[in-house]
């Protein structure tokens, strides 16, 4: 026995069984899609694609909700595309489960069209799960945008240096991260870990144990 078509299957007149539009017949599917976009306050099921969606607060606070909600799945979309911008939308999509529908809903601002390529902007403003190591201990937030985890990348590489050949040329590369606010999604700030001294410390009192991208076995932590 055949399965019945879904309503975004069906040819001609379409008539929900369920919602706020519940027994009335609209001419296609898209009709219904227009009269259920404008009850949410769009003209249409066009422009409410085309507008922008920010995730819930909440899930800026919540690293594991937020990779699996569909924001988060969108924003990893963008940046499978920064890692191969021949990938193409589709594609970066497809490797992040979702939809390039979705991608440009939650997360359009941080693409541009080059060409026949969509591609992310220089400086765009998605969102990524990152871990560092703050002057209070090792942390895994969200972070807003391209120049942030740049910074975020650049700190983890010049800490690893320090603690791996603490010569004064890599010291003086990581002091400079103390002049540099570290600013996650949700709003919360914190410094960055930004000598071979807070490192130690940090590992003396417990707070850091070296789980992570750096080798702490190499750090004079004698009391």
């Amino acid at each position: 026995m055949a399965r019945a078509k879904g309503l975004s299957q069906q040819a001609g007149p379409v008539t929900p069984k369920s919602g706020a539009f519940a027994g009335q017949t609209f001419s296609s599917f898209r009709q219904l899609q227009n009269a259920r976009a404008q009850a949410a306050g769009h003209q249409s099921h066009a422009t409410r694609l085309a507008t922008p969606k920010k995730p819930a607060p909440s899930l800026l606070s919540d690293p594991d909700k937020f990779e699996k909600s569909t924001a988060g799945r969108a924003n990893q979309a963008v940046l499978e595309l920064r890692r191969d911008p021949g990938l193409g939308l589709a594609q970066a999509a497809k490797l992040a489960k979702t939809t390039p529908g979705a991608v440009k809903r939650y997360a359009g601002s941080s693409l541009e069209r080059v060409g026949k390529n969509v591609l992310p902007k220089r400086d765009d403003r998605a969102l990524a799960t990152m871990s560092v190591l703050t002057s209070d201990g090792p942390v895994v937030g969200i972070v807003r945008g391209s120049k942030m985890r740049n910074r975020i990348g650049q700190h983890n590489t010049w800490l690893n240096q320090v603690i791996n050949a603490p010569s004064p040329a890599n010291m003086r590369k990581l002091a400079k991260f103390a002049k540099h606010p570290l600013i996650f999604a949700d709003g919360r700030r914190a410094s960055f870990a930004s000598s071979l001294a807070e490192v130690q410390d940090l590992v003396r009192r417990g707070l850091y144990s070296g789980n992570g991208p750096y080798d702490t076995e190499n750090l004079d932590v004698a009391a």
